[in-house]
């Protein structure tokens, strides 16, 4: 379900039913939407917290049968099968992993202009060597995240 609303603020001065009377239903399904989502959160922040140890256990058990798998099956492109009561579990063979090692000739390879095409520079790596002046001459910054959310308990309103 999608609500499209148009946003009023309300000041917490204004009791809520108030508000929502002055500002239509809108402004009522949005509450209710605001409310559910408190409710969810609720169970999601419980259920978090029961099944935690349960995903650590897991995350544990898994990577001691990966190790087990590459104890197990030395050739790296083969695949191993570990057996259960229940279930067989089929591990395939390693992947690749491939890592530039001569970065100045990979550049000299494919000429400047491509080479400049291509590259890729983090903004972590830029900051370890630019000032913040000269970083501001080759970025640039826009607001195109997600907003945060908080979730604050209203004081009862006044009647």
């Amino acid at each position: 379900m999608t609500v499209k609303v148009k946003l009023k603020l309300i000041p917490e001065s204004i009791p809520l039913v108030e508000a929502q009377n002055e500002l239509g239903p809108s402004a009522k399904e949005l509450c209710t939407l605001v409310d559910e989502f408190e409710t969810l959160s609720a169970k999601a922040d419980k259920w978090k917290k029961d099944q935690k140890a349960d995903m650590d256990r897991l995350s544990e058990v898994k990577k001691i049968l990966g190790v087990e798998a590459d104890e197990g099956c030395k050739p790296e492109d083969e695949g191993l099968n570990l057996f259960g009561t229940n279930i067989e579990l089929q591990f395939g063979q390693k992947a690749n992993s491939t890592e530039i090692t001569d970065l100045a000739l990979a550049k000299k390879l494919l000429g400047n202009e491509t080479f400049l095409k291509i590259a890729s520079i983090g903004i972590g790596d830029l900051k370890a060597y630019l000032t913040p002046e000269e970083l501001a001459q080759c970025t640039k910054t826009e607001r195109t995240g997600n907003r945060s959310m908080k979730v604050v308990k209203r004081s009862k309103p006044k009647k």
